[in-house]
C-alpha cells in the first residue's frame, strides 16, 4: 500500500485542506476542507487530487 500523502494546507480549486478526517467505508482517506465561500466539507483525497471535487458545490450552483 502506498504511503499516505499529507494534503494539509494544499489548495484544490476552491478547497483548502484543513486536516485529515479519517477514512470512508472503503478505507480511503478523507479530508476536512474549507471552501472559499465559507462552507466546510469532507472530501476523498483521490477526488481532490484527481480534480473531481473542486468546491463544496457552490461552483456548480453558480454555473446554473
Amino acid at each position: 500500500m502506498p504511503k499516505l500523502q499529507d494534503l494539509t494546507g494544499k489548495i484544490f480549486g476552491r478547497l483548502t485542506v484543513i486536516k485529515r478526517d479519517g477514512s470512508n467505508s472503503k478505507g480511503r482517506p478523507t479530508w476536512l476542507c474549507s471552501c472559499s465561500c465559507g462552507e466546510i466539507i469532507v472530501a476523498k483525497g483521490e477526488s481532490l487530487r484527481g480534480g473531481i471535487t473542486k468546491s463544496c458545490g457552490c461552483l456548480r450552483r453558480e454555473a446554473t
